[in-house]
């Protein structure tokens, strides 16, 4: 899930909850939900574990990298995907 399913799903709480957690602002997020802002590997590792603890629903990091349109045998989700 990317940030933006993820904002719809689990709503301002969660997001506000997951901005603590990584010290970020909720302006950040929304740059990020609209894909203004390009997140970094370990950034996108941060936010899908902050997410996970928060909800127990992560954000996936091949989402948040905006690869989550590649074909799957490229970025490496062949052998066990969900």
């Amino acid at each position: 899930m990317n940030a933006k399913e993820f904002h719809e799903k689990h709503g301002v709480n969660a997001v506000k909850q997951v901005c603590e957690k990584l010290g970020t602002t909720v302006n950040y997020w929304k740059r990020v939900k609209g894909g203004h802002t390009a997140v970094s590997a370990e950034r996108a590792l941060a936010l899908a574990k902050a997410s996970d603890e928060v909800t127990g629903d992560p954000m996936t990091v091949v989402d948040l990298l905006g690869l989550g349109d590649q074909p799957e045998r490229i970025i490496g989700r062949v052998r066990g995907a969900k």
